[in-house]
């Protein structure tokens, strides 16, 4: 399917030197020089102008149901070049691409690429297809299996032993052979079929085939390259655990939290802060770009009431007519604001979320709000998570990948909305908030650095408050944005603490509980370790210090960028914290929770009147 190719129509041209349809280029070219050397000592020496003369005067006009095709100088296959009742062209070698010319539309390596994955992918849906047999092999002989038996059993009980009995019997035993028949035949024919498959890719392979072609002709070269990556990362983070059942995989993830509570103090540790100015309506600001249907949700706890009467105003409104002043409405936003950009989704850009540039005239900002994950896109910018090299603030250091190319490609496109922001405010003091939450604050506090030294808006001062950020930057770099981002972390909230390095260290921690030995830790004295962590007959600080120095220790460790403000559920007041804060993921009941906007907003406003005398 995958080299199948327009040329065959013509392969008649060539007369008994082409016995066979060419299926691929290579084929064809083949048959060109197989053609060669029949050709009559009295046909002329054809010249490339001859080649592309499609129209002799002594040749009927071609069509494209006739149309033959030929291999130009450039590799193109140019069709109705050729016609039937013209000699076959000489041809000593294949076509030499011309200086210059034009790249083919065919690539033989993307091609065994593709053939390669497109192999890859049948083994999977073998392994399905195979898997839906045995079911069914097994549900329908089952069904047949016990209507017999049971048949059998009311015959003799209403007449005793008889020959109608020892008959369903008797074939209930030939349905249970057949049945083992099937099975074995399904085993068999799988496992040939899963050896020539991968016979198949191993030649493919030999032959320079590269896995991923199929991703990048079917999704683009950067959304392929992307989701390969993606996939490569989580084999390499799941492989491991794939020996362990999930009801165990839970048990031990319990476990672990277990000894994460009894070794850790309830509340963050760090000196009492001051909230800056204003960050509880930035907070609202941030939850603009998701949309008037989302941001209602996201920023409000949810309550009957509350849903049903979004769900009924959405209903009898339809869309709205400006979808920037509906978002605004729904977040609570209150004063004199004008929105400059409202962009929800942006097609086409890869690490770019939902973004919206504002000017509020209540407070004298320009705000830059950036949405979080809300699209497949976004999902696939948060897993492209591999830390890379990068320079910011005149250092070298690693950053999140995706949000990384995120940042880069939106500086750009806000500098000129923002600077129109400016203009408007005319204000002796220009400043710029840059708010964004979860994937929006990553790429925020990125974008942030980055204007800080591209300086776009001379005089401005342009501060990043972040709710939720993730792990986007190595620890130096993240430090050298501390004048110019504010990160907020809400209790156990796992996107703060989430990174390629923090799940590999979880990953490893789950395991070591499980074989201690493994890695080098001394198992509890007790026969259940899981249930003695439960029941707290181990030394949990102990046995969590030791799992943590024997198993955690991935490389490639990033921080949320800036500084750090912990705000703990209740009326707590917010504590300045260090990276130790966030350095692991915290297996707890509200570390999914804690994450939503509302849930910023309400520990804010708690942590504004704890600190309020």
């Amino acid at each position: 399917i995958f080299f199948r190719h327009p040329m065959a129509p013509w392969a008649d041209s060539f007369g008994t030197a082409a016995q066979k349809v060419p299926a691929t280029p290579f084929e064809a070219v083949y048959a060109c020089q197989a053609a060669s050397l029949a050709v009559p000592a009295h046909v002329p020496e054809v010249t490339s102008a001859d080649v592309l003369d499609d129209s002799p005067a002594d040749a009927p006009e071609a069509t494209p149901a006739d149309a033959p095709a030929t291999v130009t100088g450039s590799g193109h296959i140019e069709p109705w070049a050729f016609h039937k009742d013209r000699a076959p062209l000489p041809m000593s070698r294949p076509p030499v691409p011309e200086a210059g010319a034009g790249e083919s539309d065919w690539d033989p390596v993307v091609a065994l690429g593709v053939g390669h994955d497109a192999v890859a992918l049948g083994a999977h849906g073998a392994t399905l297809g195979f898997g839906i047999a045995r079911g069914c092999t097994r549900l329908g002989f089952g069904l047949a299996s016990l209507f017999l038996r049971n048949a059998a059993g009311v015959s003799e009980a209403l007449a005793g032993p008889n020959a109608v009995g020892a008959a369903l019997y008797g074939t209930d035993y030939v349905v249970a052979a057949a049945r083992r028949i099937t099975e074995t035949s399904q085993s068999v024919a799988e496992g040939i079929t899963h050896t020539s498959l991968k016979a198949t890719q191993a030649g493919l392979s030999a032959c320079g085939a590269q896995e991923g072609q199929l991703l990048r002709v079917v999704l683009g070269d950067e959304i392929g390259l992307a989701l390969q990556g993606v996939l490569a990362t989580a084999d390499r983070v799941c492989r491991p655990m794939m020996c362990v059942p999930l009801p165990q995989l839970l048990q031990l993830a319990a476990a672990w939290g277990t000894l994460q509570r009894a070794a850790s103090p309830a509340q963050p540790v760090g000196p009492v802060c001051a909230l800056p100015p204003h960050c509880e309506r930035w907070l609202l600001f941030a939850g603009v770009p998701y949309g008037a249907g989302i941001s209602c949700g996201l920023l409000h706890r949810p309550t009957l009431p509350r849903v049903v009467s979004h769900v009924h105003y959405h209903m009898s409104t339809g869309p709205p007519v400006d979808p920037a002043g509906a978002a605004l409405e729904c977040a609570g936003i209150e004063g004199a604001v004008e929105v400059l950009l409202y962009v929800q989704q942006p097609e086409g850009l890869f690490g770019v979320p939902s973004y919206t540039v504002a000017v509020d005239y209540e407070t004298g900002y320009v705000i830059v709000a950036l949405a979080g994950t809300s699209s497949m896109r976004d999902v696939l910018t948060d897993l492209v998570c591999e830390p890379t090299p990068m320079r910011l603030r005149g250092m070298d250091g690693y950053a999140h990948a995706g949000m990384w190319t995120g940042a880069q490609r939106l500086a750009p496109l806000l500098e000129t909305a923002v600077q129109k922001g400016l203009q408007k405010l005319g204000d002796a003091r220009p400043r710029v908030v840059v708010c964004g939450h979860s994937l929006g604050a990553g790429v925020g506090a990125l974008l942030t650095g980055l204007w800080q030294d591209r300086r776009p808006f001379p005089g401005a001062a342009v501060h990043c408050l972040a709710y939720a950020c993730p792990q986007v930057l190595d620890p130096a770099l993240a430090a050298a944005l501390r004048p110019h981002v504010t990160t907020f972390i809400v209790g156990d909230d796992i996107v703060p603490r989430l990174s390629l390095a923090t799940v590999l260290d979880l990953r490893d921690a789950l395991l070591c509980l499980r074989t201690p030995q493994a890695y080098g830790v001394s198992p509890p004295d007790a026969p259940d370790v899981l249930g003695a962590i439960g029941r707290g007959d181990v030394d949990a600080a102990q046995l969590y210090r030791a799992v943590r120095e024997g198993a955690c220790r991935a490389a490639g460790r990033l921080c949320p960028a800036g500084r750090l403000i912990a705000l703990a559920p209740g009326a707590a007041v917010p504590r300045e914290v260090g990276p130790d804060h966030v350095a692991e993921l915290r297996v707890s009941g509200d570390m999914l929770a804690a994450h939503m906007l509302f849930r910023h907003l309400e520990a804010l406003e708690a942590a504004r009147g704890a600190m309020t005398p």
